[in-house]
C-alpha cells in the first residue's frame, strides 16, 4: 500500500515502506522530501529522543509537523530514522483502492515525555 504525506498539494512523502505506530504512519528517509523540512530541535519523547522539524512551503510554515526518532528506546527500534508527520500534513493512502485519509486525532506535542 502506498502511503503519501502531503500540505498544501505539495507531496512531503511518498512510499510503501512505511510503519505504522500510535496512531502515524513513519516514512523511510528516502522516500521523505527534505528540501521542505527545517531542523528545530531535539527533545525527549515517550519514543526516544526524536529530531524535529518545521515544514515550509513557499510562505507557509507548520511548525514542529514532522520529526525522527534519532535514539529510538528499545519498543521503537522499528521506526528509527524513519519521519512521521502531523497535522496540517495529511497522511492518507494512495493506491488504486480509495481508502480513509490517516489523520492523528492529538498532536505529538500532547503526548508526554519521558
Amino acid at each position: 500500500m502506498t502511503m503519501r504525506a502531503e500540505l498544501e498539494g505539495t507531496v512531503l512523502a511518498e512510499g510503501q515502506d512505511t510503519v505504522a505506530r500510535g496512531g502515524f504512519r513513519y516514512f523511510a528517509p528516502q522516500d521523505v522530501a527534505f528540501r521542505y523540512l527545517r531542523p528545530v530541535s531535539l527533545r525527549p519523547s515517550l519514543r526516544g529522543t526524536s529530531a524535529r522539524f518545521d515544514v515550509c512551503i513557499g510562505g507557509t510554515r507548520a511548525v514542529d509537523a514532522a520529526w525522527c526518532i534519532a535514539r529510538p528506546r528499545w519498543w521503537s527500534q522499528p521506526v528509527r530514522g524513519r519521519v512521521a508527520f502531523a497535522p496540517p500534513v495529511v497522511v492518507r493512502r494512495v493506491d488504486d483502492a480509495p481508502g480513509p485519509s490517516i489523520r492523528p486525532t492529538r498532536s505529538p506535542q500532547s503526548r508526554r515525555s519521558t
